[in-house]
């Protein structure tokens, strides 16, 4: 008469069981999601400065090269850029060399440094989801359960390590469309 409601708390338990395993597995994802975008968001943050940068100055330099010809009107050339085009063509041939030198070297410029930080933010991702950084950060978020010596945390990680160190988990051309998991979806897995 017993069996019944004993498998019924063992399915009970290996559900209770698996949901913190889910929510250790989420906090997980959460901190190495939050690590990368911080990243991105510094790499948009370089790239955007750099592109200002390179406009400002374009732009106070090919100024410069046609108040030096004595052109004959150095309006706004936000509001005039056919006025603009017209002292542009209306240089001499090194000049217009220079002007179109520059423009190609800040567009080529600025193509690789973007290039350079999508190839470094795919190194940042394969870190990220290395078994090595995810036992760090699992030490780093679970520090106050590992520092009291809780045998279940410490048995919850043995679990998901596997997944890691057999790669069965996300991979670094997924990190970045990981979306970011709430505290209440978190706490949504304790009602289970």
């Amino acid at each position: 008469m017993n069996a019944p409601k004993r498998r019924i708390d063992n399915e009970i338990n290996r559900l209770s069981s698996s949901v913190q395993l889910l929510k250790v597995y989420c906090d997980l994802v959460k901190d190495v999601t939050a690590t990368y975008y911080q990243f991105v968001w510094n790499a948009r943050l370089l790239l955007s400065s750099v592109i200002t940068i390179v406009t400002t100055t374009g732009g106070v330099m090919i100024n410069q090269i046609i108040k030096n010809n004595n052109t004959s009107s150095t309006t706004s050339y936000i509001k005039n850029p056919i006025g603009l085009m017209r002292n542009i063509l209306n240089l001499n041939s090194k000049n217009q060399f220079r002007i179109f030198t520059g423009i190609s070297l800040s567009v080529v410029s600025c193509y690789l440094l973007y290039k350079y930080q999508k190839y470094r933010l795919n190194q940042l991702a394969q870190y990220l989801i290395s078994p090595k950084n995810m036992q760090a950060s699992f030490n780093r978020i679970y520090s106050r359960q590992l520092q009291s010596m809780d045998i279940y945390q410490s048995s919850l990680w043995q679990k998901l390590s596997q997944h890691f160190i057999n790669g069965t988990t996300i991979t670094p051309t997924d990190l970045p469309y990981i979306s970011h998991i709430s505290k209440s979806e978190l706490q949504l897995l304790d009602c289970i």
